[in-house]
């Protein structure tokens, strides 16, 4: 009866010590794959940039308080104001967007994108609402 309880005992915790080992490899594997998947959302971020992100992010990087960024925005709204009355209308606002617009090279594919920046009047009055 001793080698049974004995021969019992060693193969429970073998038995463990694999299920556990499984455990953390299927674990980390999921994890990886999380990962992975986490670095080619940043990618596919980073890869369809908006027109206005240069412009929004140096100005996000350069203001000092709340008065110096509505100040920044003020002057980047009398530059879009082409016209000068005192309003944007959407061909203001697109002709403002194609200005804005950049080149992405995408070396891997050797390959410019240009992305084809338009916005219907309906489109205009839902964003300014």
């Amino acid at each position: 009866p001793f080698y049974i309880i004995l021969v019992v005992w060693v193969i429970l915790q073998v038995s463990v010590a694999v299920l556990l080992d499984n455990f953390i490899t299927a674990s980390s594997q999921m994890e990886h794959e999380e990962q992975l998947e986490l670095a080619k959302k940043i990618t596919r971020e980073q890869s369809l940039r908006n027109p206005l992100e240069p412009l929004l992010l140096k100005i996000a990087r350069e203001f000092t308080d709340s008065e110096d960024l509505t100040d920044r925005l003020a002057k980047l709204y009398k530059v879009l104001d082409t016209d000068g009355s005192g309003g944007l209308d959407s061909g203001e606002f697109c002709a403002a967007l194609r200005k804005l617009s950049c080149r992405t090279r995408f070396p891997s594919r050797n390959q410019d994108f240009e992305p084809h920046i338009h916005i219907s009047d309906s489109d205009f009055q839902s964003i300014t609402q």
